[in-house]
């Protein structure tokens, strides 16, 4: 944020908090959660176990409630705190290695999805910076830094300068500097190129995001078949928004968003109605719950996003609780999957 900020003075901003910006939010160990990020999943633990009821992890056992983070430090750090919320007493985690993670952490270990991805990114994102819909934003932000005239911005420093506000606000609640550069415009452009990044990356415009859920889906289905009669209680697993996006892209949460003429959102105009919105799905401890219910002999799941219910899920009807056999039925093909293939063959550069 500093170099930025020197960056943009040397470009020609006059602007005075820019010459002597300063990163004063205290240091920041980005393999590790921040206060904030201890107390939001401290929180969220402490309403799952109310939601869930007594019992639930006060009598915990490890043979029937199972927690898995991937191996990065802050994943764990997420279990623990959440766990101490829920108030779980000497829990057990297992830290997934990464060269053994194709369920949480899949991206890093894939060259040939990595390179699909990233040049879908590329040709998405220039197009779009291309319309005048971003131009309109890039001048609104060149005339916010008071640029000399014809002297514009890069990319980079426009969305880097938004990453800073949210920076600003979440480190040290200031508006007064990076924020200070954003109208409604700039912020919406550049939550559209987020979510452009996100839906080309790790959600649906690709199979092969979808199929890397094969694992994940698999284990749901069995541990939902080994909890008949009250025994094995489930998984709880503490991963990466790039874990969750592509489950949501799975169970068909945006379908929707599949439907336009390029198969996937549009890079000429922002798309006001998308369903794919980073800041609504996919926030700091975004999460998501599968419940499973008993209703006189069938099986019913619920899904819940951040703690909402949705029933947008493929194979459910619109039902918020969906019929096990239903659901198990949508995702037939991730389960042969799982069984048939080695993510390895497929992640091969050819």
């Amino acid at each position: 944020m500093d170099d930025l900020a020197t960056a943009l003075t040397t470009l020609g901003s006059p602007l005075p908090w820019l010459d002597d910006y300063k990163y004063s939010g205290g240091a920041v160990d980005a393999n590790m959660l921040l206060p904030l990020g201890v107390s939001e999943h401290a929180s969220l633990g402490s309403r799952v176990k109310d939601r869930m009821g007594v019992g639930f992890f006060e009598e915990y056992n490890p043979n029937l409630l199972r927690f898995n983070s991937t191996s990065i430090a802050r994943a764990g750090q997420s279990a623990t705190s959440f766990l101490q919320g829920a108030g779980v007493q000497s829990p057990f985690v297992v830290m997934v290695p990464v060269e053994e993670d194709w369920g949480m952490r899949f991206y890093d270990s894939c060259d040939a999805w990595d390179l699909q991805t990233n040049a879908a990114v590329d040709e998405v994102v220039n197009t779009y910076v291309a319309t005048e819909e971003f131009q309109s934003a890039l001048k609104q932000f060149n005339s916010l830094l008071k640029l000399p005239s014809g002297i514009k911005a890069s990319l980079s420093q426009f969305t880097s300068s938004f990453e800073a506000c949210a920076y600003d606000l979440i480190l040290s609640d200031d508006d007064s500097k990076f924020c200070s550069l954003m109208s409604e415009e700039i912020v919406q452009v550049n939550q559209y190129i987020t979510d452009l990044k996100k839906f080309y990356q790790y959600g649906p415009a690709f199979e092969t995001s979808r199929n890397f859920t094969a694992h994940l889906f698999k284990d749901l289905v069995e541990s939902i078949e080994m909890g008949e009669g009250g025994g094995f209680k489930g998984t709880l697993r503490f991963a990466h928004a790039e874990t969750v996006i592509p489950i949501l892209s799975a169970i068909g949460v945006f379908d929707a968003d599949m439907l336009g003429e390029g198969g996937g959102l549009s890079p000429e105009k922002r798309d006001e109605e998308r369903v794919f919105k980073s800041q609504k799905f996919f926030p700091f401890a975004a999460n998501v719950v599968i419940e499973v219910y008993e209703c006189d002999g069938d099986k019913r799941l619920k899904f819940l996003v951040n703690e909402n219910e949705i029933s947008s899920v493929r194979g459910c009807g619109g039902e918020v609780y969906c019929r096990f056999g239903d659901f198990k039925a949508s995702v037939k093909d991730l389960l042969e999957l799982a069984d048939e293939f080695s993510l390895l063959e497929i992640c091969k550069v050819v």
